[in-house]
């Protein structure tokens, strides 16, 4: 993440988890993250141990830990946030992944597996059910998982939020943060030549462009009427 210039990306760890519930076993892995999720809520504690980063990146979990309790928490105050989000209280970012991993996890395995834990496939799908269209028979069967990362809101304000959904293929994580630092899309470059081309035939010529860039243009004043 501290090189992470734009607004939308993956880092490492999250192509790990892509992997992670991509491959065999997808129940399995699954019901250990949901049963990894509960105890940690049941003993206020984040788990300290991580299939997915044992098993996609060997050697590596101790980095990744230590990034995500140093940069994004402050486990000596919960009631701070860590050097890229100060402003977002540690425990509000916790309880955020738990509860949005917990939703990932039981989305992914389906209507018959929720069913065969005893959990509520029509609770866990309603928003696919009210807003998707979809029916038991869309959302049977067990589907990998795809993590998204946004920063939605400028630095120093919003929060962290964590949500997913069911689609036809694949479910969505999304992980939505302030911006660490100034951020912007890829395709800004191709996206601002085309504004301003259309800014030159809107306001006739390209001083008009030019003074805009430069906050000098004053706007014409409306016809009295």
């Amino acid at each position: 993440m501290p090189t992470m210039p734009y607004w939308m990306n993956k880092t490492p760890e999250m192509v790990a988890m892509d992997r992670w519930f991509s491959g065999p076993d997808l129940v399995v892995k699954y019901s250990n993250a949901i049963n990894s999720v509960l105890a940690s809520q049941l003993s206020n504690a984040l788990p300290a141990t991580s299939d997915v980063l044992d098993n996609e990146l060997p050697g590596q979990q101790a980095g990744a830990f230590a990034h995500f309790g140093r940069d994004w928490l402050n486990p000596g105050n919960p009631s701070s946030g860590g050097r890229y989000w100060p402003h977002v209280p540690t425990f509000t970012i916790i309880s955020w992944f738990q509860i949005g991993v917990l939703h990932a996890a039981r989305k992914g395995l389906g209507w018959t597996e929720l069913t065969n834990r005893g959990d509520d496939p029509l609770q866990v799908f309603e928003p696919e059910m009210n807003w998707s269209a979809m029916v038991e028979s869309d959302l049977d069967g067990v589907l990998p998982l795809v993590t998204t990362w946004v920063c939605s809101s400028p630095a120093g304000t919003g929060t962290v939020e964590v949500d997913a959904v069911r689609g036809p293929t694949a479910v969505e994580m999304i992980i939505a943060t302030p911006q660490p630092k100034t951020m912007r899309s890829r395709i800004n470059d191709e996206v601002q030549a085309v504004i301003d081309a259309q800014w030159i035939i809107l306001h006739g010529g390209a001083s008009a462009n030019d003074q805009v860039n430069n906050d000098d243009y004053e706007p014409p004043s409306e016809p009295e009427p």
